[in-house]
C-alpha cells in the first residue's frame, strides 16, 4: 500500500472529514438563514412603504379628486427613485406614470403582487425587471390606478 493512501483510512483523518462537513453545514445553515431574514425584511419594508405611498396618494384623491390624484402621480413619476408609479381607467388605459401599459395581472390579483415590468427611461432605453406592488381601485370604482415598489428587484 502506499504511503499517502494509508492517510485516508486513519480514523483521525475521517474524523476530521466527519467535523468539517458538520461545519460546512452549520455555516450553510446560517447563510440560509441570513439570506431569507434578509429577503423578508426587505419585502416587509418595502409593503410597508407601499402601504405609506398609498395612503398619501389616497388623501390626494380624497382632496382633490382624480384631476389631484393625477397631478400626484405625475409629480412622484417625475422623480428618479425606487418607486414606479401608474394611474389608468379602469378599461386599462394608462393616464400617467412610470408605464406605457398596464402589466399583467391575473383577474384574482391580490392586492400586494410581484410582477415583470418594462419602461423607457430619458434616454429612451427599454428598461426591464421584476418589481413588487400594490393594486388598488379608486373608490367610485371609474378608475384604478397602479402603484408598484421596485425596491426589491430580482
Amino acid at each position: 500500500m502506499r504511503p499517502g493512501l494509508a492517510l485516508f483510512r486513519t480514523t483521525t483523518f475521517r474524523l476530521a472529514i466527519v467535523q468539517a462537513g458538520v461545519v460546512l453545514l452549520f455555516v450553510v445553515a446560517l447563510l440560509l438563514y441570513v439570506y431569507f431574514a434578509t429577503a423578508g425584511q426587505l419585502i416587509r419594508d418595502s409593503d410597508v412603504l407601499a402601504d405609506q405611498e398609498y395612503s398619501a396618494l389616497e388623501r390626494a384623491y380624497n382632496e382633490g379628486g382624480m384631476r389631484r390624484l393625477n397631478q400626484e402621480v405625475v409629480e412622484r413619476a417625475a422623480r428618479q427613485g425606487a418607486l414606479l408609479y401608474m394611474l389608468a381607467e379602469s378599461n386599462g388605459a394608462v393616464i400617467s406614470g412610470d408605464f406605457r401599459q398596464l402589466p399583467a395581472v391575473p383577474a384574482d390579483a391580490a392586492e400586494r403582487i410581484d410582477f415583470h415590468f418594462e419602461r423607457v427611461d430619458e434616454a429612451g432605453a427599454v428598461i426591464r425587471g421584476r418589481a413588487r406592488g400594490k393594486w388598488a381601485v379608486c373608490s367610485t370604482g371609474r378608475s384604478s390606478w397602479w402603484r408598484a415598489i421596485s425596491a426589491i428587484r430580482r
